[in-house]
Formats: structure tokens, C-alpha cells, sequence
């Protein structure tokens, strides 16, 4: 974690271990609480803002003003929710049931996100995580193709003579039936996508093709062929200014991995973690 986390970690701590020795005698008598403190359920803390927040929902569903019930009724749900969730943990309910369990690392993954939503990063720091990253920002090279193939070898090389008179599909596929195009976007394709789309087979035809240009009939698994690149974009890296948002959300993604990272490692460097490496290997 960044200094600054850990400060707040630590002045978190402290600030919670001296509220604790604030309200804490050695015979349990919880006579006096503290400000920031409601309640204690069997020593666990549940802090004032906690209350309030459920007392703001409450009065946001209802029209007339709280009364005692009310507010009694709030904190007896906070109180009946730390019993369950205690009650759960010492019977063993979070370890058996998956769907809890993916829960809480949801809430706790979300609670992350969160942090890194609000960090807002100053201009120059941006425009340092952009400059570092270029490569991430940088437009791959973009093509848009035409593929066109047939059963019968005659057909497509008289398709081919017949495409590159007119470029007209459907007059094509009107005198010569067994032409089929292949059914692929018709704007501009990545090239990593594109590999995805037709195969390496295919893509690498069309990288070898200047714009306009027909490639020769190849044999393929959708009979035989020809491929035209019909236009091409070169890579590009677009301005700052173009694309901060995408340069934000990009930083907050980082953000939120590195937040993960730091806390998953912190975890682990301070548990007692045991593994039977027989059954691991």
C-alpha cells in the first residue's frame, strides 16, 4: 500500500484500540460509551455512523418525523445484524456456504473500486500515466476486407475476373449462385480482432494485400476463395485531449488492481497460511 494508505491504516488502528481501551474494564461493564460508539455486541464496535446511516434511510421512506420507535427499532435491526453475521461466522456458515462467501469478496472487491472511483489524479499525473502507456492508448491498425468463396473452383476464379470489374456484390451473387461472402463486419476491423474473426489463414492474406488488391484463389475451410482489402488504417496514437476519459477510467482501473494487489499481499504477509503442498503439486 502508498504511505498515505497506510498512515490512515494505522491512524485508524490506533484510533479504534484507544476507543476500545476508552469503554473497556476489566470486568466488561460497558457503562459509558463514547460518542463514536452505539453499541457492542459481544466486544465488536459498531460505530455511531453506522446508526445514523440507517436512521437517514429511514427517514428518507417516511413522511411524518421519527419517533423513538423508530429509532429504537433501527438499532435493535443493527444489533439482530451483528448477532447473525457473529452467529454465522462461529457456526461456520461463511466457510459452507459458497454464495455467501462470493458475496463478501464481492462487497469487499466493490468497496475497492470505490477507492479507486475517487481518486481523481492532477492534470500532470494523467498526462504522465498516458505518455507512460502509449502503447495501451495506440490504435491498432484497421481494415476493412471483402471475403468471397465457392465450392467449385471454376466459379470463384470467374467471380474473381467478374468482382474486379464492378466491386458490385449483389450483381455477383445474382450470376453466379454458388458465391457466398463471408458474413463479417463491413467497417473496419482490428487486427487482432480480424484474426479472430477469419482465422490466422485469412489474416495473414490480407496483411500481405496493398489497398484494392485481390489476393489469388486460396483453398480454404469455406471452399475456395479470394480476399480484397478494400481499405486500410494505419496505427495511430490519438492526442491527450482525444481521449482523457479513456486515459482516466484506464488510471482507476490500474488504481483498483494495484489497491487489490497491495491488500491481497498485506493479507498474506500477515496470516498463517498452511498449504499441503502433496495435494498442491
Amino acid at each position: 500500500m502508498s504511505n498515505q494508505s497506510k498512515l490512515l491504516l494505522l491512524a485508524s488502528i490506533i484510533g479504534t484500540f484507544l476507543a476500545i481501551y476508552s469503554i473497556v474494564d476489566n470486568n466488561k461493564n460497558f457503562s459509558s460509551l463514547p460518542n463514536d460508539v452505539i453499541a457492542i455486541v459481544n466486544d465488536k464496535i459498531i460505530p455511531s455512523e453506522r446508526y445514523r446511516t440507517v436512521i437517514q434511510l429511514i427517514e428518507n421512506d417516511k413522511r411524518d418525523d421519527l419517533t423513538e420507535a423508530d429509532r429504537k427499532m433501527a438499532l435493535d435491526r443493527i444489533i439482530e445484524e451483528e448477532l447473525l453475521v457473529q452467529y454465522a461466522y462461529q457456526n461456520g456458515f461463511l466457510e459452507a456456504d459458497d454464495l455467501l462467501r462470493k458475496s463478501i469478496v464481492r462487497s469487499v472487491v466493490d468497496s475497492i473500486v470505490e477507492q479507486s472511483v475517487s481518486v481523481i489524479p492532477d492534470e500532470d499525473e494523467l498526462q504522465d500515466f498516458y505518455q507512460d502507456n502509449l502503447p495501451v492508448f495506440t490504435l491498432d491498425e484497421q481494415y476493412r476486407v471483402v471475403i468471397l468463396s465457392s465450392q467449385n473452383l471454376l466459379d470463384i476464379k470467374t467471380a474473381k475476373e467478374i468482382w474486379q470489374e464492378s466491386y458490385d456484390i449483389q450483381k455477383l451473387e445474382i450470376d453466379i449462385p454458388s458465391i457466398r461472402q463471408l458474413g463479417i463486419p463491413s467497417g473496419f476491423i482490428s487486427k487482432l480482432r480480424l484474426g479472430t474473426l477469419i482465422g490466422p489463414l485469412l489474416r495473414d492474406v490480407v496483411l500481405s494485400l496493398r489497398i484494392g488488391e485481390t489476393s489469388k484463389v486460396i483453398e480454404t475451410i469455406y471452399g475456395y476463395t479470394i480476399v480484397t482489402l478494400v481499405d486500410k488504417k494505419d496505427k495511430i496514437t490519438p492526442e491527450y485531449s482525444d481521449i482523457k476519459e479513456v486515459v482516466l477510467q484506464e488510471y482507476r482501473r490500474r488504481q483498483r488492481e494495484n489497491i487489490l494487489e497491495e491488500l491481497l499481499s498485506d493479507l498474506r504477509r500477515q496470516s498463517d497460511i498452511d498449504i499441503n503442498s502433496t495435494l498442491a503439486d
